[in-house]
């Protein structure tokens, strides 16, 4: 059961990427597109905070047609969704008075979390409707007086890329939009049920709201350690959080559970699609040669 959620939750993901894409890549099916997201995943979850997911996609879909700014502009469009999604809900718990049960520590952790995705989140739509103001601004950060008129004009001529790009996936289609929206929540209802449904075969008694806060608030603190994959950092902070309603042993054995699920099943799927990928890549090069 486990299982065959994460398999739906891959999908829904594969789905948004497939939506955003709207037809940029050549020969390139289903199946592959799946490949080419668990790799980039594996690479997300063995990097600090999933840095190194932007270049592991421009690197996989570049070989099929997709412009690296695309593929850079599609990665951050994708984020910005998920960082909205998490700024609501941490808003909808803070009014629920869900995090009282934090610590104080945890709540300046989430606040930081909260402020970054927020900032993300005002960058991305300054430079789609005020590219010029967002170059402006720029420039006037410390570290960047000290750019050359050459290095100015090089950011200059990126921004005016990144915006047109960020401006043509805005006028997609409606349905286009709303299929990926929709994929989207979909996507983080299923995700957000998993400590859920860990905690329910393991017997224990967490409504899915109080679940999916520790659920995101464990997965914030892992993030914010800056340690591959959160290592640690979720755990811990997810039997903390847990621990005074299941108990020590159950709140452990479900933590660990859904960390398998979250981070383990992801590095064993996304390697062997990374191995496959380059092996293909591999065989693929060695027929070429073959037939010059």
């Amino acid at each position: 059961l486990l299982f065959l959620v994460m398999v739906l939750a891959w999908n829904l993901n594969v789905l948004r990427l497939c939506v955003l894409l709207d037809g940029q890549v050549n020969n390139l099916g289903y199946w592959k597109i799946m490949r080419i997201y668990m790799a980039t995943e594996f690479v997300s979850k063995t990097t600090p905070m999933g840095v190194g997911a932007p270049a592991a996609a421009v690197s996989l879909l570049a070989p099929h047609g997709v412009k690296p700014i695309s593929c850079l502009v599609i990665f951050g469009v994708s984020a910005c969704m998920d960082a909205i999604v998490l700024v609501c809900l941490i808003g909808f718990f803070a009014v629920g008075e869900l995090t009282m049960t934090m610590g104080a520590n945890l709540v300046t952790g989430v606040s930081f979390i909260s402020a970054f995705m927020l900032t993300a989140i005002a960058c991305t739509a300054l430079l789609l409707y005020h590219h010029k103001l967002f170059f402006y601004l720029l420039l006037r950060m410390p570290g960047f007086s000290l750019i050359g008129k050459k290095g100015k004009k090089n950011v200059g001529k990126l921004i005016v890329s990144l915006h047109r790009t960020l401006k043509r996936i805005s006028e997609l289609a409606l349905w286009r939009l709303f299929l990926s929206w929709s994929a989207c929540l979909l996507y983080w209802g299923v995700c957000l049920s998993t400590l859920y449904l860990c905690i329910w075969m393991l017997g224990g008694g967490v409504s899915w709201l109080e679940s999916s806060f520790i659920q995101t608030i464990a997965m914030g603190v892992g993030h914010l350690l800056m340690v591959p994959g959160g290592a640690g950092g979720a755990e811990v902070s997810g039997t903390l959080l847990l621990e005074p309603k299941l108990g020590a042993t159950t709140a452990a054995a479900a933590i660990m559970l859904w960390r398998f699920l979250m981070l383990y099943l992801y590095l064993v799927v996304g390697g062997v699609s990374l191995l496959s990928l380059g092996v293909g890549a591999i065989s693929y090069g060695k027929e070429k040669r073959a037939n010059l």
